[in-house]
């Protein structure tokens, strides 16, 4: 009797052991496909993060342009604002004329780039 419940005991430890190793080759495929899904995500955000710095870049270079060429045109503004105390009536109406327009550019440029 001692012998079957010997074998009876060892039966039971190997069924235990072998759902025991059954467990664990589902667990470590549940965790192999767990580690493809988070490779495939990282790959997923990795190229939204390199579609965002590409949009990024190609605005902030749309920006610099902008502001290099307002910097132009206020640049030619201040040489129309540096001109000399305009000694003649002819002279006073042409500076005018030029600064007004400069201005002008100014406005529509600032305008038409919104």
């Amino acid at each position: 009797m001692k012998n079957k419940q010997d074998i009876h005991f060892v039966d039971k430890v190997i069924g235990a052991l072998r759902k025991t190793a059954v467990e664990l080759e589902e667990f470590q495929v549940q965790a192999t496909l767990g580690k493809a899904e988070a490779q495939d995500k990282y790959e997923e955000v990795k190229k939204k993060f390199n579609l965002f710095i590409h949009d990024s870049e190609f605005k902030i270079k749309g920006i610099k342009e902008k502001i290099e060429d307002v910097n132009t045109n206020f640049d030619e503004l201040r040489v129309q604002l540096a001109l000399g105390k305009a000694e003649t009536k002819e002279i006073f109406k042409k500076q005018k004329k030029e600064l007004l327009s400069k201005i002008h550019e100014i406005e529509v440029y600032n305008v038409s780039k919104k």
